[in-house]
């Protein structure tokens, strides 16, 4: 189907494909990031309970912080804004700002 991942491409192709080459690095950033914080945060609750002998426990508790943050994070998703920012203002540049027919810049009046 058009539009859809085809099999065995990975999460980061997917999200890099809606980036320009100069913001693929960007793109997947905050999955990268993401990533790395998961496996601190499970490993920390895992090592936790093995540094006291308990394999399983440690395990255990890490299953039950994995099941319970996408439910935090889907409570979250509420919070967000329905639209994002307009086009001008992702960029740093308004209408004031950008070039007119001519080519040239306004002139700021003082």
């Amino acid at each position: 189907m058009p539009g859809h991942a085809s099999t065995g491409e990975t999460l980061f192709l997917q999200i890099g494909r809606h980036f320009t080459a100069g913001e693929a690095g960007l793109g997947n950033l905050p999955l990268a990031v993401g990533t790395a914080i998961g496996v601190a945060v499970f490993g920390s609750v895992v090592f936790a309970q093995v540094r006291t002998g308990d394999f399983t426990g440690g395990f255990h508790h890490a299953l039950i912080v994995q099941a319970c943050l996408p439910v935090a994070f889907f409570a979250i998703t509420f919070l967000l804004p329905e639209k994002g920012r307009p086009e001008e203002e992702q960029h740093g540049t308004t209408s004031e700002a950008t070039a007119d027919d001519s080519g040239t810049k306004p002139h700021a009046t003082v």
